[in-house]
């Protein structure tokens, strides 16, 4: 049998596009884009947009994704503490869906503002493309 290795960053010459695990805070998984030799201006361009895009995503999850564990920890000990001040120390130690489910609910709330920007900057990110994406296929022709 062949050993199995599997490294967090792809290696540095790919013949084809590559796609890794996934990040353990941003779920994001790493990719690493092949490089023609005859690569265009405008398929560099388009590699190049889909790299930063990568990026950004990966970024805004891994916060996104730090702050909402977080927050649920310190939500859980605080609801634990309240059943345990209520009910002595034999209060059960856990939380039912409907208690969690309070968590969620503010947390969708306190980042809506957050998550509709996001969805924005996405639209005009795939705007963005499909118009590169036009205008290489436009050229082909010409």
């Amino acid at each position: 049998k062949a050993d199995i290795h599997i490294y967090n960053e792809p290696p540095k010459n790919v013949s084809a596009d590559m796609i890794g695990p996934a990040h353990p805070e941003s779920n994001i998984r790493a990719i690493k884009l092949h490089i023609p030799d005859n690569e265009s201006a405008n398929h560099k361009r388009y590699r190049e947009m889909r790299q930063e895009a990568h990026q950004w995503n990966h970024l805004f999850w891994a916060k996104h994704n730090r702050t909402f564990f977080q927050q649920k920890e310190e939500y859980v000990k605080m609801k634990l503490a309240e059943k345990k001040q209520k009910y002595g120390p034999d209060a059960d130690q856990t939380l039912t869906p409907e208690e969690l489910s309070e968590f969620y609910q503010r947390f969708l709330n306190e980042n809506y503002s957050a998550h509709k920007q996001y969805n924005r900057s996405i639209f005009y990110s795939t705007f963005c493309f499909i118009n590169l994406i036009t205008d290489m296929f436009i050229l082909q022709f010409i």
